[in-house]
């Protein structure tokens, strides 16, 4: 079922995997914990598999912290499959339609549980397929539902013609909604702005080290100096090595390669009341116009969780070796560039999260801007999942997003999730690349989880019913 996430999209894959997996309930009949032990290894190997870049960080310091990948996998893999067992539950009491319940709705809990972690949700793998657009419909939680709702159909109509029949004409009309052409381009008329992606490619052990970090900011100025005017110029997350309170040099130097450009760059800072932040500065000749801090923190690598609990259990060593203590922003909003269009600006990890995305985009923005550095997540799955999760926030908003890297991958994507033009990971370079406009408000971006629900709604209750009622839905 992994295997239709990036890099390997194969979503035909994924979609037959689950529809075994709900034929084996059905064919064995399991009890309620029999049906939920199945669900947590389902989930296991699920999260193994899909989440096997988290090895990547504790790699880049081998001999120290080498020995820890394994369990930290593990670890992860295993508490989030835990929330899986909701699948067996669901079965319990609906079958095949409430094993779909069962994954949307576990899969809404792993998204804001204790902070929430939403990475590698099953909606991902309809990317590239031709029900992608139930993105913009029904959200990253609703194509979830719709992808097991698939996988259970041929289960429902082996255990009730009618039903199953019913269910497969519901999928085809919600399919032909789902196809691209619904939205209107209602961006404002005006000229056609130019931005230019810089990825300075520093390594992770190299990018902090003093004897490294000015090469790599001299880079991004040789990159940001060449060619026609573009109007926005971005650097990636943590680009300029100084902190911004002691940066005036930089700055200096930035707008001289460039002082009738916007640059937007990623840089930390110190606050009014001494708080350490993430942030995004905009600078428009030579004065600094906006500042976004980065609101959603990775746990144990920008803060540590539930401290006074966990460090008395030894977990705070996770922290102490990676961590740096960060304070949250504020939360979404939004930043107006000298061309008069409007961006929301994100920094790396937010973009997986599709609520706080939305909440950014609804404010009226032109496009999003996502600024990243994906050199901790390796070289496999890591930085190709973490740009199909941009991808997706780019059909629910219907907004393009701009996605720049430090390593890669650096990416112009159209509103409708299409890649229009990359830097390719572990690529030095640059790209000059035209805001695409934006589309009309999707209905997810106008109305949230709202259609999620509805359809939760009446997929438990047909499966309850079913289930009491003559055991529809059971051999």
């Amino acid at each position: 079922m992994a295997l239709g996430h990036a890099p390997l999209s194969l979503w035909p894959v994924s979609i037959l995997a689950l529809c075994g997996f709900v034929f084996g309930l059905h064919r064995v009949q399991p009890s309620l914990r029999a049906a939920m032990g199945a669900a947590f290894f389902l989930g296991l190997g699920y999260f193994l598999i899909t989440l096997n870049w988290i090895v990547e960080p504790f790699l880049i310091d081998p001999l120290r912290h080498g020995w820890m990948a394994p369990f930290a996998l593990f670890a992860m893999a295993a508490g989030l499959a835990v929330i899986w067992l909701f699948i067996g539950v669901g079965w319990h009491f609906a079958r095949a339609l409430g094993v779909a319940v069962g994954l949307a709705g576990a899969e809404y809990i792993r998204a804001h549980l204790f902070g929430g972690f939403p990475w590698g949700m099953p909606a991902y793998i309809l990317l590239d397929s031709p029900l992608q657009g139930s993105l913009a419909l029904i959200g990253p939680y609703g194509a979830t539902l719709v992808l097991a709702l698939i996988a259970a159909a041929p289960v429902v109509i082996v255990s009730n013609r009618a039903l199953g029949a019913a269910l497969i004409a519901a999928l085809m009309v919600a399919g032909w909604s789902f196809l691209p052409g619904a939205q209107n381009d209602t961006d404002r008329d005006g000229a056609q702005i130019t931005m230019r992606l810089v990825q300075p490619n520093a390594p992770q052990h190299q990018k902090w080290d003093p004897r490294y970090a000015p090469m790599f900011f001299d880079r991004m100025l040789d990159m940001s100096a060449p060619g026609p005017r573009p109007d926005l110029i971005i650097w990636p997350e943590s680009a300029v090595a100084q902190v911004l309170n002691y940066a005036q040099p930089q700055l200096d130097a930035m707008t001289q390669v460039r002082p009738d450009s916007d640059i937007l760059f990623g840089i930390l800072r110190i606050d009014d009341q001494d708080h350490m932040k993430n942030s995004m500065a905009l600078l428009r000749q030579g004065q600094l116009s906006a500042i976004y801090d980065k609101t959603l923190l990775v746990p144990f690598g920008e803060y540590m969780p539930w401290e006074p609990v966990l460090r008395p259990l030894g977990l705070g060593i996770f922290y102490d070796w990676f961590g740096a203590s960060f304070a949250p922003g504020t939360g979404p909003q939004t930043m107006t560039l000298s061309s008069g269009r409007t961006i929301a600006p994100l920094i790396c990890y937010e973009a997986i999260f599709p609520e706080f995305v939305r909440a950014a985009a609804i404010q009226g923005a032109d496009a999003i801007v996502q600024i990243t550095n994906d050199a901790w997540f390796g070289t496999r799955s890591g930085p190709a999942q973490h740009l199909a999760q941009a991808r997706a926030r780019a059909i629910e908003t219907g907004r393009p997003v701009i996605r720049v890297a430090n390593t890669g991958i650096s990416a112009l994507i159209a509103p409708d999730g299409a890649v229009v033009q990359s830097i390719g990971l572990n690529e030095l370079g640059w790209a000059d690349v035209p805001m695409p406009a934006k589309l009309g408000d999707t209905p997810y971006l106008r109305h949230g989880n709202l259609a999620f629900w509805i359809l939760i709604g009446l997929a438990t209750g047909l499966g309850v019913i079913a289930r009491r009622s003559d055991k529809l839905l059971t051999i």
